[in-house]
């Protein structure tokens, strides 16, 4: 006999499987720049990072939304579970093949499957189309999937393979001066990357244009004023008034002349005296052509040694539980704004007449009393 079932295997399924395999190299894309410390740091960190998560968590949404979809079309278990490996796909990608990464995307792949599974079960079980009610049933296998995923590929950055202990406490210290160098714009607007330490410190020491922008003169009605606003700013930055002899008489472009000679003349004894003083703080050799890179290696190297060093094979397990534990508290939302992609993907295929809800009568059994 000829079957007459019609296969539920047919191009349109490039429509759920494309803007999830494009969404899954996105956010996997993001992960990685995320794992690796390339996250942008600057004056508006807060405003970087909030963005990052919001492209990173729109990339997870468009990942899983149309895929989530597919057991409404996708009847057999083969096509869902070949939507499923693909999906998984871009982990592969971005990752280098070691074990971690095959781990995680072993873990995703029977998660994820496992997920599809319960979504399909429910969704036959129910007379009516209800996403928001089927999709929850299986999103929870699989955020917890991605969430420990990333903590795996997390600890694999941080533990490289097959490290000696010498080798992952250089590569933590490594990663912890990279993050910090991206975090410095934010405290110090004048910093670049190859900058010394005599170069930063002499960032910080201001110029006369910064001296006579803060006095603001116009605000005073005679030169008396402006000469005691000039004073207290000198005495306010540090610098004696009556040492420097500086009369605003004299016209703002000769005041701004005279306070850059003098500045000039103690900036090299100021810079060495800062230099010395942060090198007694924080008890390190510094030269004022050290880079500011250079610094942050010793300072780190130092702290490192003193309470890490000894512990330092499980500093990456213990980052990674962290990272775990930091993306669980946010689990909940994330389902949640998944899901209701899954709702948006279904809207548009009606929308686009890619899919369409029919009614069927389902005949069903009953008991009656005998006659």
């Amino acid at each position: 006999m000829i079957s007459t079932r019609v296969t539920p295997w047919t191009p349109k399924l490039a429509a759920f499987l494309v803007p999830s395999v494009i969404g899954g190299a996105a956010f996997w894309f993001f992960v990685q720049q995320a794992l690796r410390g390339h996250v942008v740091f600057n004056n508006v960190a807060l405003v970087n990072i909030g963005l990052y998560f919001l492209l990173g968590m729109f990339c997870l949404a468009v990942w899983l939304g149309p895929l989530l979809l597919v057991p409404y079309v996708g009847a057999w278990r083969s096509v869902r579970l070949t939507a499923v490996f693909v999906a998984v796909l871009p982990v592969l990608v971005f990752f280098p093949f070691q074990l971690w990464t095959w781990m995680a995307a072993a873990l995703l792949l029977g998660f994820m499957s496992w997920g599809m599974e319960s979504i399909a079960d429910d969704m036959h079980n129910r007379l009516s189309v209800q996403p928001m009610l089927s999709l929850p049933r299986g999103i929870t296998f699989i955020m917890f999937s991605v969430i420990i995923a990333i903590s795996l590929l997390y600890y694999q950055q941080l533990r490289g393979s097959n490290s000696t202990a010498a080798e992952l406490s250089t590569r933590l210290i490594d990663q912890t001066v990279t993050l910090t160098e991206r975090a410095l714009p934010t405290f110090y607007k004048d910093y670049r990357v190859g900058m010394t330490v005599d170069e930063l410190i002499g960032a910080q020491i201001p110029t006369a244009d910064s001296i006579l922008k803060g006095i603001k003169f116009d605000a005073f009605t005679d030169q008396t004023q402006q000469q005691q606003a000039l004073q207290q700013k000198l005495q306010d930055l540090g610098l004696d008034p009556n040492t420097l002899n500086i009369n605003v008489k004299q016209g703002e472009a000769q005041v701004r002349q005279q306070i850059d000679a003098k500045l000039q003349e103690f900036r090299t004894q100021t810079i060495d005296q800062a230099r010395q003083e942060l090198a007694k703080r924080l008890d390190i050799p510094l030269a004022g052509t050290d880079t500011i890179h250079d610094a942050l290696i010793r300072v780190v190297g130092k702290q490192f040694d003193a309470y890490v060093r000894r512990y330092v094979t499980f500093v990456p397990v213990l980052l990674a539980l962290a990272l775990f534990f930091i993306l669980r508290f946010f689990t909940s939302f994330l389902q949640a704004v998944v899901v209701w992609f899954g709702w948006v993907f279904l809207k548009l295929y009606r929308a686009f007449k890619l899919v369409q809800i029919t009614h069927q009568t389902v005949p069903a059994e009953k008991v009656e009393w005998g006659t």
